[in-house]
């Protein structure tokens, strides 16, 4: 199969005036609309206009294909998510809570993609189309690369190779788990996510928690099972 080159799944120009950017937005929304609906194979961009009502020049103005809009739709979302966090500190910083803050990255995630018409649908077309694939895959490279920079900076003990490998780790299982709680829009969802935060937060945990330094116990204060009593020495 050949592979479309990057620039056909770019944007042609980005509007700057306000009836263009209200097209375009149009644009955008109805494309993720008819991605609930229809499918991204049935999807054109025919039907898109048509159901937009432009013509389909409108369209090409700015993107050369329906992937280009797909790809501009997943940005969208990221974006959202990006500016839902402005504020919350950066999970580099020792000085934020790593706890509250790596849950906050997962639930606006979540929100981001639930308020972009036909999300959950863009993420399918971003997952199963294989040029989409692509520009997916290296965005999750991207978000690897930012959290292995940002756990070395918080956690200075940590190789580069283990940093990397938490990194990995975390962003390859949200992907896979968000996938399951959309799949489930119920309390089966809810609790999928529960289960991914608490499963981080225990890696995360491994690495991040300050270690607990237990005092060596005294010679006669030892623990030991049987008929002997705890706290006395053993043959008491």
């Amino acid at each position: 199969m050949t592979m479309m080159a990057s620039e056909d799944l770019e944007l042609r120009a980005r509007p700057t005036q306000a009836r263009s950017v209200a097209t375009f937005k149009l644009l955008l929304d109805t494309t993720g609309e008819l991605l609930e609906t229809r499918g991204f194979d049935a999807v054109t961009t025919n039907l898109i206009a048509d159901k937009a009502g432009v013509t389909v020049r409108a369209i090409y103005r700015y993107f050369p294909n329906k992937h280009a809009i797909v790809v501009e739709l997943a940005r969208r979302m990221a974006s959202d998510w990006s500016q839902s966090l402005d504020g919350l500190g950066s999970f580099a910083d020792p000085n934020v809570p790593w706890r509250s803050l790596w849950g906050s990255y997962i639930d606006g995630f979540v929100s981001a993609v639930r308020a972009t018409p036909g999300g959950r649908a863009v993420l399918l077309a971003m997952r199963a189309d294989p040029d989409l694939r692509r520009v997916d895959d290296e965005a999750t490279d991207s978000y690897i690369r930012v959290i292995t920079s940002e756990l070395a900076s918080r956690a200075p003990d940590m190789s580069a190779t283990e940093a990397g490998r938490v990194a990995a780790v975390l962003m390859r299982s949200t992907v896979a788990v968000i996938d399951e709680v959309f799949d489930n829009e119920d309390s089966v969802g809810d609790e999928l996510l529960q289960v991914l935060k608490a499963m981080h937060l225990g890696l995360l945990g491994q690495f991040l928690d300050e270690p607990i330094l237990t005092p060596p116990l005294a010679a006669n204060s030892l623990i030991f099972s049987g008929d002997a009593a705890i706290g006395e020495p053993y043959g008491c």
